[in-house]
């Protein structure tokens, strides 16, 4: 269906630069003149922002919504890596470290969520395992091109653009996916309205 097409896209590039800062992030602290012992501190703070971001986000997700959340942690994600090309201090890199992991883990928390909404629970793991096939291998992506740009400009400025554009698209996407999920709904509702008039 368009739906699956469109949640496999959304996936495929957020994933794309998601372990871009996981694997990064220390070593850009380093470059910026922190001791080894703050940067492994940033990367805590990713991991802290994963144990927040995906139960919260979970919690947000059942009140306002599957695709309202995923727009939020895909805009989240948009703002750190704007930010991270600007940042010069330990603080705002721990806040943003933070930020990635929240982002990430809301994501990954959504991810089961929204199968359960557009294709229900028959046949779930052939389609995670199908979707994950092809956006999850995006990831290892990110990492190696931020180390491709860093060689080639010394900086990983253009890495991190990149990251915010890419969640771009994703968000962008969102909308689209809304377009399909009210096209889903139409066509079940004519589904039963069929049924009930042959009843």
């Amino acid at each position: 269906t368009g739906a699956f097409w469109i949640i496999t896209a959304i996936f495929f590039f957020t994933w794309l630069v998601v372990f871009l800062p996981i694997v990064h992030l220390a070593a850009y602290a380093m470059d910026l003149g922190l001791d080894s012992l703050s940067a492994a501190w940033i990367l805590s703070a990713i991991g802290l922002g994963g144990v927040v971001g995906r139960p919260l986000v979970g919690a947000v997700s059942d009140s306002s919504g599957r695709l309202p959340a995923l727009a939020f942690v895909l805009g989240t994600q948009i703002v750190v890596f704007v930010l991270l090309p600007y940042t010069d201090s330990w603080l705002m890199l721990c806040l943003e470290a933070f930020g990635v992991g929240f982002g990430s883990g809301g994501t990954t928390t959504l991810f089961p969520a929204l199968w359960g909404v557009y294709f229900g629970r028959r046949s779930v793991g052939t389609i995670v395992g199908f979707i994950f096939s092809i956006a999850g291998s995006s990831a290892a992506l990110g990492p190696w091109l931020a180390a491709y740009v860093l060689g080639l400009y010394g900086s990983y400025d253009l890495a991190f653009w990149f990251g915010a554009v890419v969640n771009c698209v994703a968000l962008l996407l969102v909308p689209v996916l809304r377009r399909a999920e009210l096209m889903l709904d139409a066509a079940r509702v004519a589904g039963l309205a069929s049924e009930g008039s042959l009843n």
